[in-house]
């Protein structure tokens, strides 16, 4: 089995067993929407994101942790990134070509703070106040 596969297998028990490491928060949730981004359709990888990141705030304690939008968001950017790097099939070299995806506050420029805190974007979509996600696919196939 190669290092990647390992990574992956290894990344997606982790989920499971909610077992992220806080320095490596951020990095594993991009890790998980370019998995599922790569394994199946754009809709399929956010519904996939979406139930893992959910579950695993509800098993690690902190369910009110979980942020619809956000997820969501974060899931159609990377979705769409990686649709556009069809050659980068490692996530490092992915990662290193687009390191904005390591960026806390990248969807700041789609969004205002007290929009993404708000309690409907806690539970399900909220269309981005600042500037559409134009990158994406067509919002209207993905509202919930």
């Amino acid at each position: 089995m190669g290092a990647g596969i390992c990574a992956t297998t290894n990344l997606l028990l982790r989920l499971k067993r909610a077992q992220f490491r806080q320095r490596r928060f951020i990095t594993d949730h991009v890790r998980l929407a370019w998995i599922y981004a790569g394994r199946c359709d754009a809709k399929k990888a956010e519904e996939r994101l979406l139930a893992g990141i959910r579950r695993f705030a509800a098993k690690a304690g902190v369910p009110e942790k979980f942020q619809y939008t956000t997820t969501a968001a974060w899931s159609r950017l990377v979705a769409a990134s990686r649709k556009n790097a069809k050659a980068e099939n490692r996530f490092g070299k992915w990662i290193a070509r687009h390191p904005e995806f390591l960026d806390r506050r990248l969807l700041d420029k789609y969004y205002l703070k007290h929009t993404l805190q708000s309690e409907p974007a806690r539970s399900t979509w909220v269309a981005p106040d600042l500037a559409p996600l134009s990158c994406c696919l067509d919002s209207a196939r993905f509202s919930t």
